[in-house]
């Protein structure tokens, strides 16, 4: 009588184990599903970053090498060329000779960057 018992007993998974599992489950899917939206969130601003590097390396070489005087522009505009990027000149003298600092910031949804130089 007593074999019988511990067959009976062994039937399957008590409801307590099944909690457990997938409790456990539940925490190694939340981990994984961090990890993916976290890469896919830093692709994305890393993807940004390089179109505005790239324009502005672009920018920066027209206005540099060019022989015409370069006007500030006051707002941002539409770089043409590039979608979703904008650009804004700022000219400031430097007090000596006719040199200039020129602050060229461009932005594409919500990423900056800000380029500088004297010319």
């Amino acid at each position: 009588m007593v074999r019988k018992k511990i067959l009976q007993h062994n039937h399957g998974f008590t409801l307590l184990e099944i909690l457990i599992a997938t409790v456990v489950l539940a925490i190694a899917l939340s981990g994984l599903y961090t990890v993916i939206k976290t890469n896919i969130t830093t692709s994305d601003f890393i993807k940004k970053k390089i179109d505005l590097f790239s324009s502005g390396c672009e920018l920066f070489y027209t206005l540099y090498t060019d022989e015409k005087e370069i006007e500030p522009t006051g707002t941002y505009l539409d770089y043409e060329g590039h979608p979703g990027i904008q650009y804004r000149i700022e000219k400031k003298p430097l007090g000596f000779f006719d040199i200039y600092e020129f602050t060229i910031s461009l932005k594409k949804d919500g990423s900056e960057l800000v380029y500088h130089f004297y010319k």
